[in-house]
């Protein structure tokens, strides 16, 4: 029977809710349990074997009376010398049900201490649920990096969730950080109405992400959209060689040039936007309007979303460079195969295509080996991309073979293109090279006739241009 009364203790189940109200208690107050149990183990409340528990392992002192009436089953709870009774009914309650008598049967000055505690996690709860809202949608296919942004800025903005004024977005961009999104009213007059349309209008950061769209622009942002504050002027005041949290800044120490630019006139927020360890960007919040003090919730609010901000443009940034290798020729740097056979499936514009094939490369690489090889081909490759533009592309279609697409429709443009890179490679790696031209929006059969123009290019000794229509 002894280990079967132990077994139940074990187990136990001590809902956390339960735990925080009673660690409050302790904390606050001296607090002792006297368990009055039955005999039969199986006739002991599951609510009591929590208070036994409780007892061992929370308040490190056992006080048990075993009875032989089941209904004389009950726990006495004392706090600062008042003896508190839970009669054999109340513990035969559910979880919540005895939750609930507990914290009507405590004294008054106890009820409105975890009152308070309640209303903030409450709060933080709600905070949660909007974070979470943030991060589903984050893993959703229809996500866009523009419209997150804008959802973490609702969430330390909005009245339900962080309540700042406004928020403001910087990245880096050389030796300054440049304005990039924000969210808040401009004036004090944008401000009042703004908190009208809150107090009759519930809009949630759900009907946000549901209903943004593309060419969304806040007043905030056509008033500060050419702003850039100097690196050095951020690093006066934040401590770069710290992992650096949020922190809240009072007025005066602010520098005067984030005042000025900013029509700052209260305390800051700020939290920097770390990306694999160096700050690439931060965020500015504050109550100029209303001019409230910046609260222990409003900056929970704060660091907590500008965090998971920091972590979607970490991700976003591995991403786009995962995505960047897989579509890259880790030697030459040009695009590689993959991105050949992608872009062709998606482009059908007349472009002047380049088919080009290195000459008696084989032979380099057996008299002066394949890593002299690979050094040619990268910076032949390097040659490639000096020599084209940003709307062009260029491949490594593999081993010694190339293709350029020119957004143009005009041979001579090839010509010019050809010439220049056929001087510079000559010059640099004494490497000569064929080529094939083709200009047609069938870009796939514009490849393979440009290839076997190659053959004719080797015999000629000059470049081969294809004279008519592929269909």
């Amino acid at each position: 029977m002894e280990n079967e009364f132990e077994r139940r203790v074990k187990i136990a189940y001590l809902d956390s809710f339960l735990l925080y109200i009673l660690q409050q208690i302790k904390d606050s107050s001296k607090i002792s349990f006297k368990l009055f149990v039955s005999r039969n183990h199986s006739e002991v409340p599951e609510n009591l074997y929590r208070a036994w528990k409780i007892s061992r392992y929370y308040l490190k002192k056992e006080d048990i009376v075993f009875v032989d009436d089941i209904n004389q089953q009950k726990l006495l709870l004392n706090i600062d010398g008042e003896t508190y009774e839970f009669t054999y009914k109340i513990l035969t309650k559910n979880l919540k049900g005895f939750i609930f008598e507990l914290y009507n049967t405590l004294p008054q000055k106890i009820q409105k201490f975890l009152f308070k505690h309640f209303y903030d996690g409450l709060k933080v709860a709600y905070l949660l649920k909007n974070a979470s809202i943030v991060l589903n949608y984050a893993l959703s296919t229809n996500f866009n990096l523009e419209t997150m942004i804008y959802a973490i800025l609702t969430g330390i903005t909005a009245g339900y969730s962080g309540a700042f004024n406004r928020c403001f977005m910087f990245l880096k961009k050389n030796d300054y950080y440049v304005f990039y999104k924000g969210l808040g009213p401009n004036d004090e007059k944008e401000a009042h109405e703004i908190w009208e349309a809150i107090e009759t209008i519930e809009y949630s950061i759900e009907d946000f992400l549901r209903n943004i769209s593309d060419d969304f622009t806040t007043s905030l942002e056509k008033e500060f959209k050419d702003v850039k504050i100097r690196e050095k002027t951020l690093k006066s005041f934040l401590d770069y060689s710290k992992d650096i949290e949020s922190r809240k800044i009072k007025f005066e120490v602010i520098p005067k040039e984030i005042k000025d630019k900013l029509k700052i006139t209260t305390d800051i927020a700020i939290i920097p936007l770390k990306i694999k360890g160096k700050i690439n960007g931060f965020l500015i919040a504050d109550n100029k309007f209303d001019k409230k003090p910046i609260d222990k919730y409003q900056m929970l609010a704060f660091d907590f979303f500008g965090k998971q901000l920091s972590t979607f443009l970490e991700n976003t940034e591995f991403l786009i460079e995962l995505s960047q290798k897989a579509f890259t020729d880790a030697l030459t740097g040009l695009e590689n195969r993959r991105s050949l056979d992608q872009y062709l499936q998606t482009n059908s514009r007349k472009s002047v295509v380049i088919f080009i094939d290195l000459d008696k490369f084989k032979s380099i690489n057996d008299t002066k080996g394949h890593n002299f090889g690979d050094q040619v081909l990268k910076r032949f490759g390097e040659i490639i991309k000096s020599n084209i533009r940003e709307c062009d592309k260029a491949f490594r279609y593999g081993g010694d073979e190339f293709v350029i697409i020119l957004d143009s429709k005009d041979f001579k443009v090839a010509l010019k293109v050809l010439e220049r890179i056929k001087k510079e490679a000559y010059h640099n790696l004494g490497l000569s090279f064929s080529a094939g031209v083709v200009l047609s929006s069938n870009l796939e059969k514009a490849i393979k006739v440009a290839d076997n123009l190659v053959y004719n290019s080797k015999k000629s000794g000059s470049f081969e241009f294809y004279e008519g229509e592929i269909e």
